[in-house]
């Protein structure tokens, strides 16, 4: 089946608009789908519908000149809070360039500032506990960014360590109470 060009389309109007004018005089919008196909005007009924509705696209869209387009806004270059380059930021509220956001660290930094503490801090308590699950002794760094969890008082607000997940779910399990957790422990020797 070849496709026909544009043209065809146009010079198929003008047959197909008289057709369809006089069919919607005596018969509703399904019988008159019907009817075209059966006469084999339906590829240009439906060239015709579509064309009227871009027609009616192009009336709504008519307060702005006609050829002229919104060109995208370019947020001027900043620099990036963790590694100190310069970057292209694709929103207003965008603080570290691309690479920080897929290496993990600018998430990382988010999180860590909202505990009151820095990038810089939370390098350093890994350092202390030598990359290290505070609890279980789990290495950190094979697991996921979204297994190592920042440790924090819920009472006092302040960081106590890097946890990795289980162990962070286990400590909110227990509501922060060391005597069930030592409750838990004497039960786990006991059997």
């Amino acid at each position: 089946m070849t496709r026909r060009r544009s043209h065809e389309y146009f010079e198929a109007f003008d047959s197909c608009k008289e057709l369809v004018a006089e069919l919607y005089a005596r018969m509703n919008c399904k019988d008159v789908h019907r009817e075209l196909l059966r006469l084999g005007h339906i590829s240009s009924y439906c060239f015709l519908v579509q064309y009227l509705k871009r027609i009616n696209v192009l009336r709504k869209q008519s307060t702005k000149v006609p050829g002229t387009f919104r060109k995208p806004y370019r947020y001027p270059s900043q620099v990036c809070e963790l590694c100190d380059s310069r970057y292209a930021p694709t929103n207003g509220k965008q603080r570290f360039c691309h690479a920080c956001i897929r290496s993990g660290q600018a998430r990382i930094c988010i999180v860590a500032r909202s505990y009151g503490c820095t990038y810089a801090d939370y390098e350093n308590m890994l350092d202390v506990q030598q990359k290290l699950c505070a609890i279980c002794k789990t290495d950190l760094s094979v697991l996921s960014r979204n297994q190592v969890h920042i440790d924090h008082s819920h009472a006092t607000g302040a960081v106590r360590g890097i946890l990795c997940s289980r162990c962070n779910q286990a400590l909110g399990l227990f509501k922060d109470n060391p005597l069930v957790m030592r409750n838990a422990a004497d039960y786990v020797e006991r059997s």
